[in-house]
């Protein structure tokens, strides 16, 4: 009885193994195929907006996509994540916010 269950369990983990690569077949085009839009909660010309600027450079370097710079300014950043929250769940909208200390 021991060596049937023995063998099932070894069944389905090996199985498990053997399948679970497949999964990687099944992915659609690359990600990001497309512009990136990062949303900055401050007004232009302020050290946010500065600091949002060069890390949309940074990404579009290691991204090999554009970055657009949006800039929403207004009630401590709370437009900008208003407006993300809002936006499309596709992972081509992002939200830089920062701690005022």
């Amino acid at each position: 009885m021991k060596s049937i269950l023995k063998r099932r369990v070894f069944l389905v983990l090996f199985l498990g193994l053997v399948l679970s690569p497949i999964a990687a077949f099944g992915q659609g085009e690359p990600f990001p195929n497309r512009p990136i839009n990062l949303y900055v909660g401050y007004a232009a010309g302020g050290s946010g907006a500065v600091t949002g600027q060069v890390l949309a450079e940074g990404l579009k370097k290691y991204l090999n996509q554009p970055i657009i710079l949006n800039l929403k300014p207004g009630a401590a950043q709370a437009v900008a994540a208003e407006f993300m929250k809002n936006s499309k769940p596709d992972g081509y909208n992002l939200l830089y916010l920062s701690q005022a200390n």
